[in-house]
């Protein structure tokens, strides 16, 4: 059968058959021929490896079944039609014989075993059937096998003169046409011509429908399609063709019912499957997508579309281990797949598992050719995953592959533009800008350019004459000084709608500061007098459970608002904004759209008070109050300074709040002294500049969420004893919680109780890694990690202590919640910690700065908890109290109030 080589792991099968075929081994061969054709029951290397062994085993019945299943796959393919009409020949069905050698030499009249065949068969009316049109056609074939398209189209136009109804002739001639996308109107009358010779056919319906939408004419390829569908409605052909164009279209309704039933039809079609999948993932059908996207995976492990999409949905559910291990698997069945790559080195940068994005970029770079469309490739992942370095030495080298390539200069300069390095930003644009004058995008973006330079006070013209460099001028450092400068020199402060108040937070996705937002507003929104209360967020996509605390606040009077996503251009060319277009334009482009709209809503809606959340939104929301004139700015920082570059710092934000600190209008404030101090350090400013609002946690409204019904059943849904010590907790799985730490803690613990459970409730980048280190320990049978819950209540009920092992923390939430229902807390004392522990009252803060001793002396304080129970008693008894006292609904919007400079 001589050598083949299998690149497609799924047709490794196959090959395994057809070596147990050579070896003599026919009856393995057949198994193995159909057991994937029990699965797969259309597959056609299945089909015709069993075909040719039941040929060859001289079992021609089964042939004929096996041959006649693949021609109705393939009707205009020579070979199984030969096979199947070899099969029935050599049964002894002779007129069907005859009537398949001739279907032979309809699809190709140069074939002449068929020709032999039926002259061997002695059926020489069949023979004269065919050798009219034989030479003519095998004639006009040849110059079309050697793409000598002129004169096969002659050749086939002469048959069509002696016979215009030749069907044969029409069809080539019709295929022939359509490969010439200029003649489009020649191919449709012909393939109208062959759809009236048939009427019961939709195969030229089907075709006309191709090119209609290849023309982008989608309604008429619609019509077409349908039409093929009223002659044919299970034709697969029409309703592949359908879907595809509705999924294009964004009609996903129709889309995924075109899919589902395709999917009736071939349940073991993966294009199909995938097809279904798309759909309803863009219907927002999720639980649905994934198992479409299952399915293929269950018919073809190494599936890469399936693989990669299931993969990037799992990347937005936050279900990173199963997306890493989605994309590691295309990188390692497909190495020279490029998109593979980039999605897998941006998932595990966003799980904040660089070490291990950096070895996935190393490996692409061995992996892919070294050329420059690989460096432009590896710099857009780079990019994607903030490796600025790696990204700057990517594109440079795409630029040193092909000098001449204006798009490489213009990736390199747009990456310097949104990293705010404005003179490599220029002289990268300038440089694509001379290559291709005519790139209108460019030119924009270096008219940009120019602007923040000569508003930093740089004259481009001078730039562009000195030596190329990147990192002197940066913006938005200089911008925020001009913004400072400007208001105030040149804005006044409107008038303001006395008690309207404007939050902004980038989203209500599960966590601590998100619950605060909504737990403020819930609070100020049974204010009296009564407060004008509205939200802005960047984002509450549903998908990404960016809105999981958004529907505490449908019983609330709160307007909530999101930006468009031309926010940017939409603002922009407002008038009022003429005088700062430039100066906006000049921050980067995530901030730039944000500040447009933010400052649009200030000015229309004119509240007394803007309150924003967290450094990066404060640092946008301050820039678009100063200008629009809010006269009340909050920035609410929360835990300790920021220190992680990849969630928390960015490189201009000490500059940015040095330069809006200061102005009368603004006011920094922070959620515990300790962060306050920590800030104060940060900033050179003194601590008592910064106001200290502390948590408030609705604890009534947790209290009454309480189900003591649930409260029982959490230990027994996760297999633990009634009895047994429970240890736990719920946080963000990430670096900065240590969650390997509280793993390492969990196993001091148990060493000391050993019929201790352990209870994580959350999600996050480094769940795996918990899971793992569990396993390392030995108590991954104590370690359970329920995921993220809404009845948190009733879970801190079914524990005995909560523990935390932050590396530094504001004001958690956690402790706060599980004090106020009666459970003690262990932490280290970290940020604010300490002032949400009535220290050896109502828990411990615990001081240790070793990691290992740490673990130690956590699991030492969690033991003395669970060994002491008149402590246990008192401090359960004492906790709800205590919390109350000082960290109350009341008490957070009474300060929040001052803050504000409003009245209660």
């Amino acid at each position: 059968m001589g050598l083949r080589v299998v690149l497609d792991p799924r047709e490794w099968p196959v090959l395994l058959a057809e070596r147990h075929e050579r070896a003599g081994r026919p009856g393995a061969a057949e198994r193995i021929y159909r057991r994937l054709l029990s699965r797969q029951p259309r597959r056609p290397s299945a089909l015709i490896g069993l075909g040719r062994l039941l040929l060859r085993e001289r079992r021609f019945e089964e042939a004929v079944v096996v041959w006649r299943r693949m021609v109705d796959l393939s009707p205009q393919r020579v070979g199984p039609v030969f096979q199947l009409a070899r099969a029935l020949h050599r049964s002894g069905k002779i007129e069907a014989a005859v009537d398949q050698y001739v279907e032979v030499l309809r699809i190709d009249p140069g074939h002449e075993k068929a020709a032999e065949a039926i002259a061997e068969l002695g059926r020489q009316d069949a023979a004269d059937l065919v050798a009219i049109p034989r030479t003519a056609l095998a004639l006009a074939r040849e110059h079309e096998k050697a793409s000598d398209w002129e004169r096969a189209e002659r050749a086939y136009r002469t048959i069509l003169q002696e016979n215009p109804q030749d069907r044969d002739a029409l069809l080539r001639l019709a295929r022939l046409l359509s490969l010439d996308a200029s003649r489009l109107e020649q191919a449709l009358d012909l393939w109208r011509v062959v759809a009236e010779g048939d009427e019961r056919a939709p195969h030229a319906l089907v075709q006309r429908a191709t090119l209609l939408e290849r023309a982008r004419r989608f309604a008429e390829a619609e019509a077409e399609y349908r039409a093929a569908l009223a002659r044919a409605p299970l034709d697969t052909a029409a309703l592949m063709g359908l879907a595809r164009l509705t999924f294009a279209q964004a009609r996903w309704s129709v889309a995924a019912a075109t899919f589902e039933t395709l999917h009736r039809l071939n349940p073991g079609r993966p294009d199909v499957l995938v097809g279904l999948g798309r759909s309803q993932q863009a219907l927002d059908r999720i639980d649905e997508a994934l198992a479409s996207y299952g399915k293929v995976l269950a018919l073809e492990p190494t599936n890469a579309n399936a693989l990669l999409y299931s993969g990037r949905l799992l990347r937005q559910l936050g279900r990173t281990q199963e997306a890493v291990r989605a994309w590691s698997m295309v990188c390692s069945l497909t190495p020279g797949n490029a998109d593979a790559w980039y999605e897998l080195v941006f998932m595990l940068a966003s799980a904040e598992r660089d070490a291990e994005a950096l070895a996935a970029l190393d490996a692409a770079e061995a992996a892919l050719p070294p050329v420059a469309a690989t460096w432009v490739k590896l710099g857009l992942a780079a990019q994607a995953a903030q490796f600025h370095d790696r990204a700057v030495d990517y594109f440079e080298r795409a630029i040193a592959a092909e000098p001449e390539v204006a798009a490489h200069h213009a990736r390199l300069g747009q990456h310097y533009f949104r990293q705010g390095i404005i003179d490599g930003a220029f002289h990268h644009l300038l440089a694509a800008r001379e290559l291709k004058p005519s790139d209108v995008a460019v030119a924009k973006q270096l008219v940009d350019t120019v602007h923040a330079l000569n508003l930093v006070g740089v004259d481009h013209v001078d730039l562009a004459a000195a030596p190329p460099r990147a990192g002197g001028i940066l913006v938005p450092e200089r911008l925020f000084d001009l913004v400072r400068t400007l208001a105030d020199t040149a804005i006044a402060p409107y008038e303001p709608l006395p008690r309207r108040i404007i939050s902004v937070t980038s989203s209500l996705a599960p966590g601590g500061a998100e619950r605060q937002v909504v737990n403020l507003l819930r609070g100020l929104s049974d204010s009296t007098p009564p407060l004008d209360l509205g939200l802005f967020c960047i984002s509450l996509s549903r998908r990404t459970q960016r809105d999981f605390f958004l529907p505490l606040l449908t019983e609330k009077s709160v307007a909530v608002v999101t930006p468009p996503d031309n926010a940017l251009e939409s603002c922009l060319v407002l008038p009022e904004f003429a005088p700062h277009a430039h100066l906006i334009r000049s921050f980067p482009p995530d901030m730039a759209g944000l500040i447009a709209f933010w400052m649009r809503e200030f000015r229309r809606r004119r509240p007394q008070v803007v309150h924003a959340w967290q450094d990066a939104t404060n640092l946008t929301v301050v820039v678009a109050a100063l200008l629009a004139g809010v006269p009340r700015i909050v920035l609410g920082t929360r835990s300790v300074r920021p220190d992680n570059p990849r969630r928390r710092l960015k490189r201009f934000m000490q500059e940015g709040y040095r330069a809006v600190l200061g102005h009368p209008a603004v006011v920094l404030c922070n959620n515990s002294r300790a962060g306050a101090a920590d800030y104060a350090d940060w900033l050179g400013i003194d601590p008592a500049a910064i106001e200290v609002v502390y948590n408030g946690i609705d604890f009534d409204q947790l209290a009454r969420s309480v189900d003591p019904q649930r409260q029982r059943t959490v230990r027994a849904s996760l297999g633990i004893a009634g009895d047994a010590p429970v240890i736990g907790s719920a946080f963000r799985m990430s670096e900065e919680k240590r969650p390997l730490l509280w793993v390492e803690t969990a196993a001091s613990i148990q060493r000391l109780q050993p019929r201790a459970h352990f209870i994580v409730y959350g999600d996050g980048p480094m769940r795996a890694d918990m899971q793992d280190h569990a396993a390392r320990l030995g108590i991954a049978d104590r370690l359970h990690l329920p995921g993220r819950r809404d009845e948190i209540g009733s879970c801190y009920k079914a524990m005995d202590v909560v523990l935390l092992t932050s590396r530094h923390e504001g004001l958690p939430n956690v402790l706060l919640e599980a004090q106020s229902l009666g459970v003690p807390v262990v932490a280290p004392d970290v940020g604010g910690v300490a002032e949400t522990i009535a220290d050896g009252v109502t828990g411990w803060a615990v001081r240790s700065a070793e990691p290992q001793r740490l673990a130690e002396a956590l699991a030492g304080h969690v033991d003395r908890c669970l060994t002491e129970p008149g402590w246990m008693s008192r401090a359960r008894e004492q906790a709800p109290s205590f919390v109350r006292g000082r960290f109350g609904m009341e008490a957070m919007v009474r300060r929040t109030l001052e803050v504000y400079g409003i009245a209660p």
